[in-house]
């Protein structure tokens, strides 16, 4: 009777870790590509930084003239047929837009000039961006520092809720923009701090989009209930904390969660009306 009861009680209790175990693995799922991508351009950059820091700033000046290059084109069209210079005025009009609104305004331009026109008039999903977009209309309307592009991705430096954050764009060659990634600081001191971060982001996600259709505080283990408190219980992985929103072709997750004794706190966007290519490469 004994080994029958512990047999049943072990199997009970496998069986309750293995769920646990699931749920983070889902919990995890939404930001492990971001956060990859962040870990190998922060490598990427360490080296690059120790072996060609002239090179590196050669490229970003190279950046900065060529983003200016089209306001300078314009000033040799006014001095030709004295009209307006109104791409320089279009470009500050988009520095100091909103995040609900773009104030670019294409300019008449000759056959000369190369210019990223935006619909002004365009529904925008955040930061004056919209699923679909190319990488150069994504870095023309985007205000913040570039420290990073490969591929199909573009990682910037930004800040959320008075939370420093790094910020990635991933693209598909053929949908354009699908995914945004806040990977948002996790050098906060402690788990308690690290929650009231959490709920300031969730409250400026929500100031903008609504209630969350799912705001919980996730219980990994039960060992949560014999915590101080629960930032120490999210600093030992024992909870983690989820909200997730769904708007128009729009999904949204907002997680904190210690994985492998390391703080992870992301907010990701996703486009809903992407399907990622099928990968054949093994047939």
């Amino acid at each position: 009777m004994y080994r029958l009861l512990r047999s049943i009680v072990m199997s009970r209790l496998n069986q309750f870790v293995s769920q646990q175990i699931r749920a983070m693995y889902r919990l995890q799922g939404a930001w492990l590509n971001a956060a990859h991508f962040l870990y190998s351009a922060q490598a990427h950059l360490q080296e690059e930084i120790k072996m060609k820091k002239k090179k590196i700033a050669a490229f970003f000046l190279a950046t900065a003239l060529t983003l200016s290059s089209c306001g300078s084109n314009n000033s040799i069209n006014k001095e030709e047929k004295d009209t307006t210079n109104s791409t320089t005025n279009s470009l500050t009009q988009t520095s100091s837009s909103t995040e609900t609104e773009i104030t670019t305004v294409a300019p008449e331009t000759t056959e000369a000039t190369s210019v990223t026109l935006v619909d002004p008039n365009r529904k925008t999903v955040l930061r004056n961006v919209c699923w679909g977009d190319t990488i150069d209309v994504v870095k023309s309307v985007e205000t913040d520092e570039l420290i990073y592009e490969e591929g199909d991705s573009l990682l910037y430096s930004t800040s959320i809720a008075d939370c420093k954050s790094q910020l990635i764009y991933d693209f598909d060659k053929s949908h354009g923009l699908y995914s945004v990634t806040y990977l948002l600081d996790t050098n906060i001191g402690n788990g308690l701090l690290a929650i009231t971060k959490y709920n300031n982001v969730r409250d400026a996600v929500t100031a903008k989009y609504g209630s969350p259709k799912k705001d919980t505080k996730k219980t990994i283990s039960s060992l949560s209930d014999y915590c101080d408190n629960d930032g120490q219980a999210l600093e030992l992985g024992y909870i983690a904390y989820v909200a997730h929103w769904d708007i128009e072709n729009t999904s949204i997750d907002l997680l904190l969660a210690t994985v492998d004794y390391k703080l992870n706190f992301g907010l990701m966007f996703k486009d809903t009306t992407f399907t990622p290519p099928t990968n054949t490469s093994g047939l």
